[in-house]
């Protein structure tokens, strides 16, 4: 029975019956619950979850699906409500109480909110009374933060971006933020960047909300599409789209780095403007962005003559630092030539020599810090015609030169990586044993060394190395679909792979009939001795009683001789056994028979003197096997019926598995076509073979 999740903490809600308000057995605060189906209620859960991770986008469409089916739902309305304006609910340090808190802050009143009044519409009286008091505290919270939003500067363009992934570490988007803040400020832009903007201990919330209505201009990073789509992210941009929707005269430009637009941007950014940082000087191309759209540019005051002279003294120092390869001390005397002027290109040219160890090759990246970023873009900002072309150029062979040494350090562990997987697959048992976890665990390791070296490539390489990322996952897709499906898990659920192991098992059922037919070669034989054995008996020559107490007791052992045991036992014996066994059992048999005879002879005292009882005796016997014979022959019928039944069966059998690998063949060379760029990683299609012919 699905039991509904409190919307404060996420806590199970105690419902006392016929009632429509709970309390929560852990934040112990007394919510609404509504009477609905438990799949309904599924879905309220779900958007809970997601307001409570602040996914109020998410958590805010599954309260308009719930309201297509029914629009007089009041507690769809009061979800939408919560998202409308972000509210989390946290702990207060002082009491423990769970408290609203405002993500989405908005200049109309919650009373004056179309979904708030159509929540207290269509609840109960409980529902009102709880809502109505919960709108006063948010009402209260709003206030104070727009009066606080009203205290901030007004900003002229919105860094939104990324600033830390899962593990806590900085991403490149920070970087890149980083150094398109410090580019804009420069040039007199009054730039809002998190870090620097709000103030450690300060409430964020005013300040974006002055940010956002203020600015002219929003920059969105993103150098992968993850990074567009979380939470913190995504409630800045829809924010500031909302408002955008809404009339008011804005611009969001989505600057984007290593991603596809048409595969990795969320829906809602596709059609907006978008510029890709790969482009060589994008800093200067986003400047002059922000000055046509926001219309402000601060105009660099020239140094004066003595300014440039002192600058120029002490980049003349840093240059003599520089040739003995002292590089900290030479740092330090550009550092000081372009505090003295910030337009010296020379200065911060040679501070960026100096950082780079005059641009000293190795294993390196980012290619640039923040700070190299920094003397990279002021050089090439205020340098002459010339001094461009020719810091352009080292700047070009630098990168390129480093992005070749990082490239070959991924090329390295993406061998390895194949290396060690094709050691894995030429393993049977691991074969055979394959999974989706093992599947998905080593594609993911293959697609998070190539995000590492498409990030890495050279900008004229990056568009080669994603194409031949996306087509080897193309490829390992079809590849990875047949190992599965031919896998002993993937077997278990394929109708077809089913048939084919039923089949296999009918043969071995028939195989196990027909090997107790055989033996048939041994019983014509013996049979063929018993009959001549028999017409010796009549011949003159053989009236000594030793020589008929030998063919009796040879004619015994024949008859005794039982085909089932040196056929059927026999044969399921190796080539050796059997052989040994059909010389030396008949041998032991006679020899008893012979000791037999005698001794039948001896007991009975029968005369063996007159050859006519030992004719029909002789005759006796050779019916007796004559018979045998017959039954054989009947089984050897019977035993040639089933060969011709499993012959049947094994080419059935063996069509079946040359179609599959007839299939196999079809969809690799296709797949192998359409993601050539990724042949380097393609695999052996044997290891498939081997699992098909496992079956």
């Amino acid at each position: 029975m699905e039991v509904f999740k409190c919307p404060i903490c996420g806590g199970d809600i105690e419902v006392v019956e016929n009632q429509n308000i709970g309390q929560c057995i852990y934040c112990g605060n007394k919510v609404a619950v509504p009477s609905v189906s438990a799949q309904k209620l599924q879905l309220y859960n779900n958007a809970s979850q997601l307001r409570q991770k602040c996914e109020f986008t998410r958590a805010r469409s599954i309260y308009e699906h719930i309201l297509l089916d029914d629009s007089n739902e009041a507690d769809a309305y009061w979800g939408l409500v919560l998202c409308k304006y972000g509210i989390e609910y946290v702990d207060d340090p002082k009491t423990g109480e769970k408290i609203p808190t405002c993500h989405r802050a908005a200049a109309t009143s919650i009373y004056e909110d179309d979904d708030y009044k159509k929540a207290i519409a269509n609840g109960d009286d409980d529902k009102k009374q709880l809502w109505q008091a919960e709108a006063q505290r948010i009402d209260r919270l709003l206030k104070e933060i727009l009066a606080e939003a009203g205290k901030q500067n007004d900003f002229d363009i919105f860094i939104c971006y990324k600033e830390s992934d899962e593990e806590g570490r900085r991403t490149r988007d920070s970087v890149i933020a980083w150094e398109i803040y410090n580019a804009l400020t420069k040039e007199g832009y009054k730039v809002f960047f998190a870090p620097k903007s709000i103030g450690l201990g300060k409430s964020y919330e005013p300040v974006i909300f002055a940010a956002l209505h203020s600015a002219k201009l929003m920059f969105v990073i993103g150098t992968q599409g993850s990074y567009l789509e979380a939470p913190w992210v995504k409630n800045e941009w829809s924010r500031y789209l909302e408002l955008i929707y809404a009339g008011e005269v804005k611009t969001l430009i989505v600057l984007y780095k290593d991603i596809q637009p048409a595969l990795d941007f969320p829906t809602e950014l596709m059609r907006l403007q978008a510029y890709n940082l790969d482009t060589m000087g994008y800093i200067q191309d986003i400047s002059d962005a922000a000055q046509k759209i926001v219309g402000k540019r601060q105009t660099r005051a020239k140094a004066s003559s003595a300014e440039r002279t002192v600058s120029l003294r002490y980049v003349s120092q840093g240059d003599a630092a520089a040739a003995q390869k002292q590089w900290t001390e030479a740092a330090a005397f550009y550092s000081k030539a372009a505090s003295v002027d910030k337009t010296c290109a020379a200065a911060w040219w040679g501070k960026l020599r100096a950082l780079t160890s005059d641009f000293e090759i190795c294993d390196k990246e980012p290619v640039y810090t923040p700070e190299e970023v920094e003397c990279k873009n002021a050089a090439l900002r205020y340098a002459d015609r010339d001094a461009h072309e020719t810091y352009t150029n080292i700047l070009e062979n630098y990168e390129r030169s480093i992005s070749r040494r990082v490239t070959e350090k991924y090329r390295t562990m993406l061998n390895q990586m194949y290396d060690e997987e094709t050691a894995n697959l030429s393993d049977q048992t691991y074969l055979q044993n394959i999974d989706d976890h093992i599947l998905e665990t080593t594609l993911s390791g293959y697609e998070r060394i190539f995000d590492q070296l498409s990030q890495a490539a050279y900008q004229d390489e990056k568009p080669a190395v994603r194409s031949e990322q996306e087509a080897f996952k193309k490829y390992r897709g079809v590849f990875n679909g047949l190992l599965k499906k031919y896998s002993l898990s993937g077997r278990k659920n394929d109708a077809d792979l089913q048939k084919q192991s039923e089949l296999k098992t009918q043969i071995q059922a028939e195989q196990t009939k027909a090997d107790g037919y055989r033996g048939i070669l041994v019983s014509v034989v013996l049979c063929i001795v018993s009959l001549a054995v028999s017409l010796f008996g009549i011949i003159d020559t053989l009236h000594e009683s030793e020589m008929r107490v030998f063919a009796v007791s040879f004619i015994i052992a024949v008859v005794c001789l039982d085909a089932d045991i040196v056929g059927v036992w026999m044969y399921r014996r190796s080539g050796v056994v059997r052989f040994v066994i059909a010389l030396i059992f008949p041998i032991i048999l006679m020899i008893a028979g012979v000791f037999a005879g005698i001794t039948l002879t001896e007991i009975f005292g029968m005369d063996l003197s007159g050859s006519s009882e030992f004719f029909w005796i002789s005759v006796l016997l050779a019916c007796i096997s004559a018979v045998d014979l017959l039954l054989r022959l009947i089984k050897f019928q019977k035993g040639r019926q089933l060969k011709e039944k499993i012959s049947k069966l094994m080419q059935q059998y063996e069509q079946t598995k040359a179609s599959m690998i007839s299939q196999t063949d079809a969809q690799l060379d296709e797949a192998e076509q359409e993601c050539s760029a990724a042949k380097t990683y393609f695999l052996k299609r044997q290891y498939i073979y081997q699992l098909i012919r496992s079956l």
